[in-house]
């Protein structure tokens, strides 16, 4: 993918493309077997495959922290334990911007960044109420339960193409005999990679359908809020205004 002034970002090439600029209407076999040519698929389910396993880590460590900040916030360096729990979630959302715009294709503005006033308490008290490391800590939570969902579309795309190729790699069934041996013969090769062709271009669709739910959550709970954004927000925004051409949030993309 390379990347276009205001954050607009390009996609490489598919038949469907290419056939639609020498004149020649894609046609719908084109369009339905777009996803399998189309290199973003593949990172799309490698993305979807570690987020149930990110979600885990991240809930784990941050709920585990923030068990332990509550538990002592009725000491002294309670609130204070606290409110550095909240800048590690916020910490971490960083990471997680990083991943999606590796693997999913987008580009999310990190939310205004904190200034704690001077003072142990206003400092405390902003670290604790601060909304965007609230929202990281909601968004690993989210994260580990939908997790299961992309890493189950994921697998599914992943069966249908081995399904597909079972015939390249049928060699490596190890009975040759009896009632499991038959799925070696002409027949049944042949059914099976009609099988998996089939899963495998509903998988790549269900991929596409969870990589944008993906996409939703970073942006909605790992960006910047509505408060964030600058005025133009909405409409494109003429150079010099609220300093720059490109209004916070994520950059267009196709998923």
């Amino acid at each position: 993918m390379d990347g276009r002034p205001g954050g607009e970002m390009t996609q490489p090439d598919h038949p469907a493309t290419r056939a639609a600029r020498a004149g020649h209407p894609a046609t719908p076999a084109l369009r339905l077997l777009r996803p399998l040519t189309e290199g973003r698929t593949y990172a799309q389910a490698a993305g979807l495959a570690l987020d149930p396993f990110v979600g885990l880590a991240l809930s784990l460590v941050l709920v585990s922290l923030l068990l332990l900040g509550s538990a002592v916030a009725v000491t002294v360096v309670g609130l204070p334990v606290l409110g550095e729990v909240i800048m590690i979630a916020r910490a971490t959302s960083a990471a997680e911007r990083g991943r999606a715009h590796v693997l999913f294709g987008i580009r999310v503005d990190a939310p205004t960044p904190l200034d704690p006033p001077a003072g142990w308490w206003p400092r405390t008290r902003a670290m604790v109420a601060d909304r965007a490391g609230w929202q990281a800590v909601g968004y690993a939570l989210v994260l580990c339960f939908w997790g299961v969902l992309g890493l189950a579309a994921a697998a599914a795309w992943v069966t249908g193409i081995a399904a597909f190729l079972y015939p390249a790699w049928r060699w490596l069934w190890p009975v040759q005999a009896g009632s499991l041996g038959t799925l070696t013969s002409p027949a049944y090769l042949a059914a099976i990679s009609a099988a998996g062709l089939v899963v495998a271009v509903g998988g790549a669709w269900l991929v596409r359908a969870a990589a944008r739910v993906d996409a939703a959550l970073v942006s909605r709970m790992l960006g910047p809020s509505s408060r964030d954004l600058p005025a133009c927000a909405g409409v494109a925004c003429e150079p010099g205004q609220d300093g720059g051409s490109r209004r916070g949030g994520t950059a267009p993309h196709r998923a």
